[in-house]
Order: C-alpha cells, then structure tokens, then sequence
C-alpha cells in the first residue's frame, strides 16, 4: 500500500507545474484537454473547499466528448485559502493568465486578449473591469461543478446536459413541416432567408416620408405599428408611409444565426430596395430595435433622410464609455442582470444554457421582474398588455434566435463604437433624434447622457419622470413622429 502512495504522489508530482507570483508564492497549476495552442477556448477553473486541482479536472474527463467538439484547453490551480478574498481569487487567476501567456504555455490570439477564464457567479459580478478588458471571453465555474456534482457516475447524461447548453434545439422555422405558419408578406433576401413586414399609413407612391420601424425585445412588427395609431392625424397630415419588419429569428422572419449590427442594417437597406421606398428614408427603432439604428448610421448612412433612437439599448462594453460610467451603470442592475450580460458578453455559446437552467436566476428582462421597470413603466405595460392580447407571439420559433440572440449581439464585440461615428448630415439635410427617459431602469440614463455629449450632432431630448416604455403614451410618440420634420414639431 505503501508504494501505492508512493506511485500516486510521483505521479501527482510528475504533471504539475507552478509559477512564481510577484509576491515570491509559488501557484501551482495542471492542464487538461486539447493543446493550448489548438485550442478555441482556454478555461481556468478554481477548485472549491477541502479539494485541490486534481478534483476539479476530475470533472471534465467525464465530458471528453465536449472537450474534443469545442476544443477546449482547461487549466486548474490550488490556492491559499488563508485569507482569500473574492477580489484576492480573481487577480490569482488574471496574475495566472498573464504569466502563462508571458511563458507562451497560453499564447494570446490577434487581439492579445487572454482566453477564456472561469469563476463563480457572484466573482464575475464583482470581477473588476480592468481585469476583464483583459479577457477574451468568462465562464462560470459552477457550469463544470454543479453538472458534476449532479451526475458523476452518469458520464452520458452529463454530455448530453452540456451539449444541450451549447446546442440549443433547431428552431421551428415558418412555413416549414410543424413550424407555424405564414400569416405576412414577406421578402427573400440575397442570403435565401425570409423577412417578414407590414405596411401602414400613407400609400408609398403618395407618401411624403417613408418611414421603417425597428421594434424591440421581445415585440414583433406589430407592436411598433401599433403606435402609429396613437396619431392618425399626424400620419394624415404629414402624409407618412410605415413599415415595419419582424428582425430576424422573431415573429415570422427566418432566424440569421450570423447576425451582427451590420447585417441588420443591411437587411434594413434590402428590405427599402424591394418596396422601392427610394434612394433615403427614415429609420426610427425602440429599445433593441433602437440599437439596430446605430449600425444604420454606421453602414448605411448614405440611405438615410433621418433616424431617430427611442430609448436604445446601451452595450456596457462599447470602447468610447469611460470605465468608471459603464461600470457604475453595470452594477445598478439587477444582480441576476449582471450575471445575464456577462455570459452574453463573455461566453455566448452559455447564453441558451443560462437561460433554460434552473441553477440561478436567468435574465431578468426576459422574466419581466418588476424590478426592471420603473414606477410610470409598470403602469404602461398593463396598458400595452391589454393592447397585444390579439397579436400573434414574438417568439414562435424559439426563444434562442430571437432573444437570446438579441443579447449575444446587443451586448458582444462590436465591430465599430457608437462614439466615433461620424454627423451623417454635414449640411443639416436631415437630422438624428435619441429620446430618453430620466427614470429608465433596463437603460441607465448616464450613459445616454454621455453618449449625446460626445455626438454633439444628435438631437438629444430626455423625458422627466418616463421610464423605458414612454413611447407608448399618444403625447409622446406625437412629438417623436414629428420631431424629424422641422416645423411640425
């Protein structure tokens, strides 16, 4: 029995390493899975109380499957507990990192960030922003733990829990056998998907403006029109033509599993060229859909004769925001909130996962809490329930490429910053609005603030005492309808 032990602990001693920390600690490590220079994501992985690094790399020889198919390189270490903080914890694995990048045992990709590292929910909600402007991408620990914990002698029943987390279920695509059915017009794009609209107001030959309506999370085309009967007699008078499109992966638009700011703004422009609305039109788009309005700017600035941002969502990472506003914005979130961004952030091959676990809290948004709705709002979102009872759902074929998919875009890497976008109107031929309310929960009013300050060219207009859902008041949306068009404001 002796030369038993004797074996384990040469064997033990035979695969680890350590690195020295800069306060002269040694931080001993183990690696597992693909080779790290194969690898597509990096996992460092802390271990929990009365275990070391051996028994959390236990865990991932029951998913080799899901090792292999992701690529994943996984890295375990052992630290003091004595004294340990949660911020302790996370510069142990950023100073881990770092030095095994130095070392080349974790070389950095193109864009010199770090990979991919793991903590616990309540860690990564205080994990410092510098430190995660570091990393390419974070994971949670309890991903790995809990699925272990669960099921350690069902070695089949755990890869198939975590391929169910990576692979969310084919959507039930419109038109097709058991997908429901095609009740809308609807365009082919170049890409062969489908694109669901709706017409209103003016006739488009007779129109003196042609407007396309963006709606938002969780809505359909639907919902955004609707508020064009709010004001039949500035639709009248100002002899405005609407359409509003399903974006992709809600109501009955096929689902785009590569969209990105810049293909919504092309749909939007393919969308235009097939109704033949012309060589400019307004785009005016709410919360998410209101988000989609800054890659309009971005990529088709040239199609445009004005654009107006009704409450659009902020993405906390975006390059231009000063570190200390996002960050402040972050925390005042729902903790469950926090947590929600973050996986769509940092690891959104998590997202469908997180959102169907039972484990923690999943989005907060997504679950309506009234939390996320401010005094006025609650009382705004019974009123527009009552209106949408009759109008079909926004997410018959899955909640993955619509709402889900809305956050992995809303809250990824972008490829270009709001902040440095360019006055589309040099001449003041047409105009940008952004319409905010100063008690807006799901979208801080700080950062919408910011925002119009350093675009000085937006036309910025914040509501007293309004939350995320002013739009819906008749007043409200009268003066946004009206506010691109001088003098009948």
């Amino acid at each position: 029995m002796y030369d038993m032990i004797k074996i384990k602990l040469i064997w033990l001693l035979s695969v680890s390493s350590d690195i020295k920390l800069r306060d002269g600690r040694h931080l001993a490590y183990k690696e597992h899975g693909v080779s790290s220079e194969s690898a597509s994501y990096k996992i460092i992985i802390v271990h929990g109380f009365a275990s070391t690094k051996h028994d959390t790399m236990f865990l991932t020889n029951m998913i080799p499957e899901v090792v292999e198919e992701l690529g994943l390189h996984f890295l375990s270490f052992e630290a003091s507990r004595s004294n340990t903080t949660f911020s302790c914890c996370q510069l142990m694995v950023a100073r881990l990192a770092g030095q095994l990048i130095n070392r080349s045992l974790l070389p950095t990709d193109t864009t010199g960030t770090m990979g991919l590292t793991c903590c616990s929910p309540y860690s990564m909600a205080h994990l410092p922003h510098s430190i995660l402007n570091d990393l390419e991408h974070v994971v949670f620990f309890f991903v790995l733990y809990k699925l272990g914990a669960c099921s350690l002698s069902h070695r089949h029943q755990s890869y198939w829990v975590v391929s169910q987390a990576t692979h969310p279920p084919p959507p039930k695509l419109c038109g097709a056998p058991g997908g429901p059915p095609v009740t809308a017009p609807r365009i082919k794009l170049r890409d062969g998907r489908h694109l669901s609209y709706k017409e209103h107001g003016f006739p488009r030959e007779k129109a003196k403006a042609k407007i396309i309506l963006v709606h938002g999370f969780a809505t359909t085309k639907h919902d955004i029109m609707s508020m064009t009967d709010l004001v039949p007699h500035v639709v009248e008078e100002l002899g405005l033509y609407f359409v509003s499109f399903d974006r992709p992966g809600y109501g009955e638009s096929d689902p785009d599993p590569k969209r990105t700011p810049k293909s919504l703004a092309l749909d939007i422009e393919e969308l235009a060229d097939h109704l033949e609305l012309g060589s400019k039109f307004y785009v005016m788009g709410f919360s998410m859909g209101g988000q989609v309005v800054w890659g309009c700017l971005k990529y088709i600035p040239h199609r445009l004769a004005g654009a107006t941002l009704i409450a659009p969502v902020v993405n906390y990472w975006w390059p231009g925001l000063p570190a200390n506003l996002s960050t402040e914005a972050y925390y005042r979130q729902m903790l469950q909130e926090q947590w929600m961004l973050s996986v769509a952030h940092h690891a959104p091959w998590l997202t469908y996962w997180w959102n169907t676990q039972k484990l923690f809290p999943a989005s907060a948004v997504i679950a309506r809490k009234p939390e996320i709705f401010s005094r006025q709002d609650l009382e705004l979102a019974t009123m527009a329930a009552e209106k949408s009872e009759d109008r079909l759902p926004a997410t018959p074929q899955g909640e993955f490429e619509s709402l889900h998919r809305d956050y992995n875009v809303g809250f990824g890497k972008w490829e270009f910053d709001p902040m440095e976008l360019e006055n589309p109107f040099p001449n003041n031929e047409g105009s940008i609005h952004l319409w905010q309310g100063d008690e807006d929960v799901v979208v801080p009013v700080s950062l919408q603030r910011y925002i119009a300050q350093r675009n000085p060219w937006i036309n910025y207009h914040e509501l007293p005492g309004a939350g995320h859902l002013f739009l819906v008041i008749p007043q409200n949306f009268e003066q946004i309808v009206k506010a691109p068009f001088p003098g009948k404001e």
